[in-house]
């Protein structure tokens, strides 16, 4: 990975990616990749029908989020050819501790992007002083399961009944989390 800073807006760089911090040109893919069924339902935060607008204002928040220090949130891209692959960040949880969250496009799935995504935004936790990650998977997904569980995160133990807007009702998520 290099980066000169992983502070502000200089895009993290990968071997194959470049996470980027989001732009409302951004918000048309946000909208059609997010709200597809086979993405949302595996995220909590975003309903089954999602549009540009509420992208355009997710954009925004992100970006303010971020001003504040409360999240880092960068759109995945192709190195080599610059499409938009998903998404990626890092939320405040309290108490120090950030939560990881992603998804990528159905067409990028299986290619390892997403944990190559993920070990450069721990490298930016990391550098920003971040002591504590914790993320979550559905249970219904356990390609994400075997993601968190590459990148090092343990089972804290904990399945929480979490309530997805994507599939409007709640579903078994397991916790885990990681030291930094």
């Amino acid at each position: 990975m290099t980066t000169a800073t992983t502070h502000g807006h200089t895009p993290i760089e990968t071997d194959r990616l470049v996470l980027r911090q989001l732009t409302q040109d951004d918000s048309a893919f946000l909208a059609e990749t997010a709200s597809k069924p086979e993405i949302c339902r595996m995220i909590a935060r975003v309903p089954k029908r999602f549009p540009v607008l509420a992208a355009e204002i997710f954009v925004t928040r992100t970006r303010l989020g971020e001003r504040s220090g409360r999240c880092l949130v960068r759109l995945i891209t192709s190195r080599e050819t610059g499409v938009r692959l998903g998404i990626i960040g890092l939320d405040a949880a309290g108490g120090g501790v950030f939560d990881l969250g992603y998804w990528m496009a159905p067409s990028a799935w299986g290619r390892g992007y997403v944990t190559e995504a993920a070990r450069a935004m721990i490298a930016a936790a990391r550098t920003r002083g971040i002591a504590r990650l914790t993320a979550g998977n559905f249970l219904d997904n356990p390609a994400s399961a075997r993601v968190l569980d590459k990148l090092g995160f343990t089972p804290t133990g904990e399945t929480l009944d979490l309530f997805s807007f994507g599939r409007m009702a709640k579903a078994p998520c397991r916790r885990v989390a990681m030291a930094l």
